[in-house]
This record gives structure tokens, C-alpha cells and sequence, in this order.
């Protein structure tokens, strides 16, 4: 703690920020209050988008600068700060989006609904939720000339330490958010052999630049650490930001989808459409969907966030076998999508985040994959399988004395071809070697009817609270899976 209060004392401000011109003035709606948003209602941590005002007292902006109490206006472009108009609402919501997509890997709750001093500074220990306030406002106590500014190393101060923010445009407003907090969980300026920031590389819709640098005139704006020709700032954005030994105290978010076959998501379709969403929350995060198609044209897009996107996606196909069908990974854009014809049975879809082009080359482009994480969707079209039968596996609780859990999978259904399955159990608070024995296996029909997984358990003689393992299907041939895990309870 005491290193983070010296660090505080380095001011930092991004001189280069300036100050964008006014867009045309809309017609007002008559809203005086903020709309509501967060990205992960819950957290512990938080970054407060402050848009309405503020009165800041009691920090060290106060002390520094000799001013009891620093009076921040709304954030205003048409010169009415009682209310917001239609551009400054659409810029409110775009925004919060922005720093949401930045801040996606992370166990953080970016909002713009204030939850009070107290989950915004930290008390000392067994205080468990803290986090740091943005004021999005004009300059009416530094004078800096600059687009924003923060204390390095803020994020746990004993009171509410906010950053500010003085840029008025979309893309001003957005990038400078996620820079000054970048201070506040402790993050110095990425510049190069030429000057503190770095403004950037390359042109069109991979065009990039550092958040932490000057990442105004830029498509895709990411984390870093120092990847670049002539960088001077080495700094690992990722590792400091999730520590959880430096003050900031949150880490990644739990990775919700299945990183391999044995554990990938059903697509469960709708009609022919199937769709879902998800992130990559780490270069290490590959997350994997599976889903069953009739033969004929399937059709799929993975994008990723609408607004200021930081991952660049790779997709690659795999048939049942686990043998790779095709991959998707353009060079020029940061979308990936298949438009095939495939044979009927089962498909895994993997997504990850890649980079491109050589940002070491004395004429860079692109970016490694280091910061190529965030939010992305798929939405796609299969083949009805029509009247593929379908295999699903029921849930067994056993007592740890039983010696054994049995499971039954099920094809249902009218069977023309032979069936086959993959089944493998998992850990979930049961541990195999400890508390069960691990098996896995092939089992084949040739008629509907049900078939048998059987898992030892193991009988420690200790006292403890139920505990869960599954079995997982995978790479169903001929059939669908409609309920393709099975969990134990012991």
C-alpha cells in the first residue's frame, strides 16, 4: 500500500487530448437523468460512468490543487446542462458500451447507475467492494488543455478518487474513459522512441493503437504490452490490470463456455437459426460451441462488439471426428463467418482471438493477439435434421459409500443408421483420483433404446458437503444431442 500512495503523487494527463468540435444540435427529449446501464450487475469492483455532475471533496485533486470543493458540470454539448438531448443521450449509452467492451475480460461492473461512496473507495481489509468514478465533464479546476486526467494507482483509494474526463465527442469521450482508468488501476502511457504516445498504425478496419497510448484516430484500440516498432513502454496492461495483489482486486471474469469438444456449448437451434454470445477473456481462451445440422448450405457469422471492438476473431470448424472442416480468419476485417455446404451430423465451432500483420516492421500494421479479447456474437442458419434421433444422459445423485454412479444415456427416436457417441467425465467440485475414478468411452446403437456409463466412486471415509462431477457426450454421429451432460452428485 505504501508504493501505491507514492505512485499516486505521478499525475498523469494526456496533454494531447484536445478538445473535438461540437456535432449539430438535435431535437431535446426531455430526459434530466442518466439511462441505466451495467455490464456485470453484481461485481465487487466497479467504474462508475459519471455523466450528471459532480461535487468532488475530500480527495487528493483537492489538497493538490487548493480547492475544498470541485464543482463538475454535467456533460453538455449544446449548452442546456438540465437536461440531455438525443446526441448527448446516444453518445451516453455509446460510450458506456466502449469502456463495457474494454473492460469485458475483467470481473468489473462498468455502469453509469452511481452505487454510493462506499463501494467506490476502499476501507482497508474485509472491505471487499471498492472502485473508482469517472467524471465525464469540462475542466473548471485544472486547467490542463488536455482530454482527461488521473492518479496513477487511484483505483483503491480510502475515498472516492475519481478521474476525469474532458472530451465532448463519441470517440474522445470513449477512448479518454478507458485511459485515465487505465491510470487508476495503475497503467503508465505507451509511447515510443519519439514521444510519450503513440498515436498509431495502419489504415481501415485494422488500424490500431494502444489504449494507453493515443488511441484517437485508430479503428481498434487495445490493451498492450509495449508490441510494437520503437515501443518504450513494456508494461504488461493485462497482468496489472488483473492482479490481485496491487489494489485493484479483481481478476477475468469465469470463462462460461467450454474450451475444448468434450465441453463445448450446445447451439440449440430455433427453427434453423441458432445464435449465441459470448468472451474472450484471455490469449489462453478458446470457447467452444457445438451444434447438429441436416445435410445442405449452413451459414454462420461471429462479430465482435458493435461499438469499439477489441477482438480480432478466428474461427475454425470441426467435423464429429474432430477433424478440421474449415477456418475463417481475414487479414483486412475483425469479423469471421463460414458459408458452407455440409454433410448431416455434428459440428464443433472454436473461437479465438488472433492477430495480424507485423506491428514490429519498421512500416508497422496490425497487432499481435495479445489484446485481442472482448465480447462477440454468432448468428447463423443450419439444415432442419429433420428426423435425426436424439441422445441425451440423465443426472444421478449416489451416496459415497454406493461405490459406484450409474448413468443412462438414451437414444430416442426412429434410427436408420448406426449411432455412435463419445462419453468422458469431468470435474466439478469432485475431483477424479480423489473422489471418483475418470473413464471415457465410445458407445454405439443400432436401434433406440439406452445404454450404460458406470463411474466409481470413491469412499474417503471424510466428512464434507455434496460434491458434483459430469459426464459429458461429444461427437455424436447420426444423432442429435439433447441433453448431452450428466451430473453426479455424491
Amino acid at each position: 500500500m505504501g508504493i501505491n500512495r507514492v505512485r499516486k503523487k505521478r499525475l498523469a494527463a494526456a496533454s494531447q487530448h484536445r478538445r473535438l468540435f461540437m456535432e449539430p444540435l438535435e431535437a431535446r427529449l426531455c430526459l434530466a437523468t442518466v439511462p441505466a446501464f451495467s455490464s456485470l450487475p453484481g461485481a465487487n469492483h466497479t467504474i462508475f460512468l459519471d455523466f450528471d455532475g459532480h461535487v468532488t471533496t475530500g480527495t487528493t485533486w483537492n489538497s493538490a490543487y487548493g480547492i475544498t470543493s470541485i464543482t463538475s458540470p454535467p456533460y453538455d454539448i449544446d449548452g442546456d446542462e438540465s437536461t440531455f438531448n438525443a446526441t448527448e443521450l446516444a453518445r451516453i449509452e455509446a460510450a458506456w458500451k466502449w469502456a463495457a467492451e474494454d473492460f469485458s475480460p475483467f470481473e468489473v461492473n462498468v455502469t453509469t447507475v452511481d452505487p454510493g461512496p462506499a463501494a467506490l473507495s476502499y476501507s482497508g481489509p474485509g472491505d471487499t467492494q471498492w472502485g473508482t468514478r469517472v467524471v465525464i465533464t469540462d475542466d473548471t479546476f485544472a486547467n490542463c488543455g488536455c482530454g482527461g486526467h488521473a492518479y496513477v494507482g487511484s483505483f483503491d483509494d480510502p475515498q472516492d478518487e475519481p478521474v476525469f474526463v474532458y472530451n465532448t465527442s463519441l470517440k474522445g469521450v470513449s477512448e479518454a474513459i478507458t485511459h485515465e482508468v487505465g491510470h487508476a488501476l495503475g497503467l503508465s502511457h505507451d509511447g515510443y522512441s519519439g514521444g510519450a504516445y503513440y498515436w498509431g498504425h495502419g489504415s481501415g478496419a485494422t488500424s490500431w493503437a494502444p489504449l494507453m497510448g493515443a488511441s484517437y484516430n485508430q479503428n481498434v484500440t487495445q490493451w498492450s504490452k509495449g508490441e510494437y516498432y520503437t515501443a518504450n513502454q513494456t508494461q504488461d496492461d493485462l497482468s496489472i490490470i488483473s492482479s490481485l495483489t496491487n489494489g485493484n482486486g479483481f481478476g477475468y471474469r469465469a470463462d462460461v463456455h467450454g474450451d475444448t469438444n468434450g465441453t463445448a456449448t450446445v447451439l440449440s437451434p430455433t427453427g434453423t437459426s441458432i445464435a449465441a454470445s459470448g468472451i474472450i477473456e484471455s490469449t489462453a481462451d478458446v470457447d467452444v460451441f457445438t451444434f447438429t445440422t441436416g445435410a445442405g448450405n449452413v451459414s454462420i457469422d461471429i462479430d465482435p462488439a458493435a461499438t469499439g471492438p477489441n477482438l480480432d476473431i478466428r474461427a475454425d470448424l470441426y467435423d464429429s471426428t474432430g477433424s478440421l472442416v474449415a477456418t475463417s480468419n481475414s487479414a483486412s476485417v475483425l469479423d469471421a463467418s463460414f458459408n458452407l455446404t455440409l454433410a448431416a451430423g455434428q459440428y464443433y465451432l472454436h473461437v479465438d482471438g488472433t492477430g495480424t500483420g507485423d506491428p514490429f516492421s519498421a512500416t508497422p500494421t496490425g497487432y499481435t493477439e495479445y489484446g485481442s479479447i472482448g465480447q462477440y456474437s454468432i448468428s447463423g442458419t443450419i439444415v432442419d435434421p429433420g428426423s435425426l434421433p436424439s441422445l441425451s444422459i440423465n443426472d444421478v445423485t449416489v451416496n459415497e459409500g454406493d461405490g459406484s454412479a450409474t448413468f443412462t444415456v438414451t437414444l430416442s427416436g426412429t434410427v436408420t443408421d448406426p449411432v455412435s457417441v463419445n462419453y468422458a467425465t469431468g470435474n466439478g467440485s469432485a475431483a477424479a483420483g480423489s473422489d471418483y475414478t475418470s473413464t471415457s468411452g465410445l458407445l454405439t446403437f443400432v436401434a433406440a433404446g439406452t445404454q450404460t456409463v458406470t463411474v466409481s466412486i470413491t469412499d474417503d471415509s471424510a466428512a464434507e458437503g455434496a460434491e458434483t462431477f459430469v459426464v459429458n457426450l461429444s461427437n455424436a454421429a447420426n444423432a442429435t444431442l439433447s441433453d448431452g451432460q450428466g451430473v453426479g452428485t455424491i
